[in-house]
This record gives structure tokens, C-alpha cells and sequence, in this order.
């Protein structure tokens, strides 16, 4: 075995998932990038409500070629860098608030457009993984009641427009004051993704106590202010 495993190092040699130097999947410069910076934020909507938001990886072209990776190109070790990062920032939030008893993760689906494309919804994928490792149930309970546009090239007037009223909550759920879950996303920019699914819960009688991210834009357009829906 430790043969094949040296001639397929030869034929097919490792390389960092988001410079492509060769050696390891994370280059000790990118891995200095993907650094854990535990950053805890909160935005408010129209009621003055906050969704306190934690995530743990700064945003940069770096951590964007491993979103990317991950994304659009299924790669294990960038996933899994995600879910770790997601993991972290769960465990930030739990120590802010360790009275909260959560009933679930609700993952921000993605978009049905890209769904087809990557052949899966990347973020359900991902809330799965962690929905096993850290024994919370994972409830994919959101989903666009109309079509919306890519947010990545939009500015922050756009982005909120383009999410305005466009998740609503499917099937029959829970419906409970006592009872919290916890969105799940791999980037906050803006905050409209986070504060449209947030709107979408508490119009179904669930609440939404926060959310966590793997990484966070800086700075944050919209942190701390009024989402305009």
C-alpha cells in the first residue's frame, strides 16, 4: 500500500488547494491565511431584533480560491476545512451562550440554479457533516419561493433587493417559542442572505437565535445597522 500511495505522489503530486504550490493540500502561506480569528458580530432588522452572527476566517482571495474549491469543484480537503471553520465558530457561539438549548442548524440553501450545476446543495452537504459530528439535527427546512440572481456580483443595495421576501420555510415544522435553531452559512458579506432566512422563520413561528459562518467579509456593509426588508 505505502508503494502505491508513493508512486500515485510521484504520477499525481499533492498541491495546495488554493495556490496550487506543490507539497501539501494547504501551503504553510495559506494556511497562515486560514488562521482561526474568532469574530462575532450582530445585524438587526426592521423589529430592531438581532441575529448575533459568529465565524472565524477573515475573507480574503485566499479563502476564496478554497470556497471555491469546495463549491464548485467538490474538493474533500477544502470542505473540510469548511466544515471545521463552521465547527469553531459553533463553538464560539455556544460559549457566548451556553444556556441555549438548540433544536437544530438550518443550512442557507443554495440556489436551485447552482444546485444543478454542482449536482448537490453545498451547504446542506456541509451543515450534514457537521450535524454528525456535533449530534445537533440538521433541519433543511428553506427553500426560494421565486427565482434570484448570483449575489457575488451585486453591490450591498442589490443584494438585499435581489433576497427581499425570496426564502420561505417548506413542509410542516416545529413551531415553538422554546424551542431555537441556528442558520448556517459558509460566508457573511452583507447579512441580507442571513436576515432574509431570519424573516423567513419567524414568519413560521420559529426562531432563529444566530447563525454562524466558516469565514466573514470585513467590513461587514450592513453590520450592526437596519436591513432595509
Amino acid at each position: 500500500m505505502e508503494f502505491f500511495k508513493g508512486f500515485n505522489e510521484i504520477i499525481f503530486p499533492s498541491r495546495c488547494i488554493s495556490c496550487s504550490t506543490l507539497g501539501t493540500s494547504l501551503c504553510a502561506q495559506c494556511q497562515s491565511i486560514w488562521a482561526y480569528q474568532p469574530f462575532s458580530q450582530n445585524i438587526s432588522r426592521e423589529s430592531g431584533e438581532r441575529l448575533f452572527v459568529f465565524s472565524s476566517i477573515i475573507y480574503s482571495p485566499i479563502v476564496s480560491h478554497i470556497l471555491l474549491a469546495a463549491k464548485e469543484s467538490n474538493v474533500s480537503e477544502a470542505s473540510a476545512l469548511i466544515t471545521n471553520a463552521l465547527e469553531n465558530s459553533l463553538l464560539e457561539f455556544t460559549k457566548h451562550h451556553p444556556h441555549i438549548s438548540l433544536s437544530g442548524l438550518v443550512p442557507i440553501p443554495s440556489r436551485p440554479q447552482a444546485n444543478r450545476l454542482r449536482g448537490r446543495d453545498f451547504m446542506q452537504t456541509i451543515t450534514q457533516s457537521l450535524s454528525k459530528k456535533l449530534r445537533i439535527p440538521m433541519l433543511p427546512i428553506l427553500g426560494y419561493s421565486r427565482k434570484v440572481r448570483d449575489q457575488s456580483g451585486l453591490n450591498s443595495e442589490e443584494r438585499w433587493n435581489n433576497l427581499s421576501d425570496s426564502l420561505v420555510v417548506k413542509g410542516s415544522v416545529f413551531k415553538s417559542e422554546n424551542k431555537a435553531v441556528l442558520l448556517i452559512d459558509d460566508l457573511v458579506t452583507t447579512g441580507a442572505t442571513l436576515l432574509a432566512a431570519e424573516k423567513a422563520l419567524n414568519q413560521a413561528g420559529i426562531r432563529a437565535i444566530g447563525a454562524v459562518t466558516a469565514c466573514v467579509a470585513q467590513p461587514l456593509r450592513y453590520g450592526g445597522g437596519r436591513a432595509p426588508f
